[in-house]
């Protein structure tokens, strides 16, 4: 055996090493569940009070840059990250075949514009040409009208005194033939010594009074005659006049259809020169066009762009993230029923520990985030498995409770837990 004196060993569960229980021994239990306690009456708390979803992140919207043009890039004004202002240049594309193509259109326009006002020349030029022929034209017809009605009334006058030089030649020779018989008789009987001298002589005056009357009415029976040719000539001249009157008319007529041509060829002029008017409008703007500036304040980000890089129509260039911002939540199906507009709402930012914005639910998405996925659920295919689905919920943040430099710090993308309250 040891000539060292065991030491007596301390009993099990002596605290203190007199015997007794330590105090730490019953009071961490109690502490850890005190704790607990609280916590859960404090989750529980929230939970009546907030509705809460940790599925949300700040967003915007992203302005793509894009060229409406093929052409080389000349200049970019911005870099990367860089914070432009509305309208401010970001990129500039060669502007020379552009030029050339805006030259080119106002020529072609000139020689339009040109061009119109010689047909409209030619069609006041034709119109007055038509309109000198058809009155000419008239005229013609008018007078060869009224010829035709001189000489047919001439005709019939003359057939008239005709008529009646022939009716008046028949009764005067009827009596000349009774003077001369009368005469002969008387003759007969002054060689006979029956009759006077004075009988004879007043048988023979009445004889050559008669041959007279004769003699007159043939010489009015050719008058007439003669009137009636010279009628009748004129009825012919009339008749050629009015013939080429009608001839006339017909050119008239042929003169207005040409002013119908070329009236027709200056309105075709006139929309050759709008479209070349609209060319020049397009070569201005496609000029314009050259100069691309940005539509909305923000930072430029995802800048795919360099002087010298050959473009192409609806290429994206750069994008500019604007200062507008606000929190997209997406909210259990089971979360709506206690959320409406305008109740407000506590964002934490992961990205920034210990700082709390203040915003108000804005309004519901229409339909849930599955919906508008590329590819929608199919319940009826036979495969149906029920999942809760996420609706987005915009918030708005409140402006005027962030600062400058907290704003700058607010990048889109960025998680956050949102608490709504609900209470």
């Amino acid at each position: 055996m040891s000539n060292e004196q065991k030491q007596p060993e301390p009993k099990a569960g002596n605290g203190n090493g007199n015997g007794r229980p330590s105090p730490l021994r019953f009071l961490l239990p109690m502490l850890v569940v005190g704790g607990a306690l609280v916590y859960g009456w404090q989750w529980w708390q929230h939970q009546q009070l907030y509705v809460s979803t940790d599925n949300a992140q700040i967003n915007t919207n992203v302005l793509p840059v894009s060229t409406q043009l093929s052409g080389q890039v000349l200049e970019v004004l911005v870099g990367e990250n860089e914070v432009v202002e509305e309208g401010q240049l970001l990129v500039r594309l060669d502007p020379a075949p552009f030029e050339i193509r805006l030259q080119q259109a106002e020529a072609q326009l000139h020689v339009a514009r040109q061009q119109s006002d010689a047909a409209q020349a030619m069609v006041g030029v034709s119109a007055a040409q038509a309109g000198a022929m058809d009155s000419s034209a008239d005229g013609a017809q008018q007078q060869a009208s009224a010829s035709i009605s001189g000489a047919q009334a001439t005709l019939e006058q003359a057939t008239a005194a005709r008529d009646a030089a022939q009716a008046r030649i028949r009764e005067l020779q009827a009596a000349l033939d009774q003077a001369q018989t009368h005469l002969g008789r008387l003759d007969s009987l002054f060689a006979a010594n029956i009759v006077s001298r004075q009988e004879l002589d007043d048988a023979t005056a009445a004889r050559d009074t008669a041959q007279a009357r004769v003699d007159a009415a043939h010489d009015e029976l050719q008058s007439a005659e003669g009137r009636i040719a010279q009628a009748q000539a004129g009825i012919e001249q009339a008749t050629a006049l009015q013939a080429s009157s009608d001839g006339g008319r017909k050119s008239a007529v042929a003169a207005q259809r040409q002013v119908g041509y070329n009236q027709a060829q200056y309105e075709t002029a006139l929309a050759t020169v709008e479209v070349h008017e609209a060319a020049v409008a397009q070569a201005r703007l496609d000029l314009s066009h050259c100069e691309i500036h940005a539509v909305r304040s923000g930072r430029v980000g995802r800048r795919n762009v360099e002087p010298g890089q050959q473009v192409s129509p609806g290429q994206n260039l750069l994008a500019i993230v604007p200062d507008e911002i606000w929190i997209e939540a997406n909210f259990k199906e089971t979360q709506l029923g206690r959320l409406h507009p305008q109740q407000a709402a506590e964002i934490e930012v992961d990205a920034l520990p210990g700082v709390t914005l203040s915003g108000v639910v804005d309004s519901f998405s229409p339909a849930s985030g599955a919906t508008f996925s590329l590819i929608p659920p199919e319940n009826a295919t036979g495969n149906f498995t029920k999942v809760v689905q996420r609706i987005p919920v915009r918030i708005r943040l409140d402006d005027a409770l962030i600062d400058e430099g907290l704003r700058e710090m607010l990048a889109p993308g960025m998680s956050v837990v949102v608490h709504v309250r609900a209470g």
